[in-house]
């Protein structure tokens, strides 16, 4: 009750292109600062204010939304 929901919108993602600019080093530490944030950003204090909780967060939803995921999103080069 009243645990903080993260959106992440993976199905609007450009994986494929991301890759390419990127590479796969940076995205795999995008993906685990993004996984950090979620669980220590700056975010939680303003949420613990808003909600007048002094309570620590101890846990978070994270809801991957697919919507527009294509079989681009599953080449071999993404996956790997």
């Amino acid at each position: 009750e009243g645990d903080p929901v993260f959106v992440e919108r993976l199905g609007a993602t450009d994986a494929f292109g991301l890759l390419e600019r990127y590479g796969k080093d940076e995205m795999i530490k995008h993906a685990i600062w993004i996984r950090e944030l979620i669980t220590r950003g700056k975010w939680v204090d303003e949420y613990r204010r808003r909600h007048n909780n002094n309570k620590q967060v101890k846990r978070a939803l994270i809801v991957e939304d697919l919507h527009g995921l294509g079989k681009r999103h599953l080449a071999r080069s993404v996956l790997q």
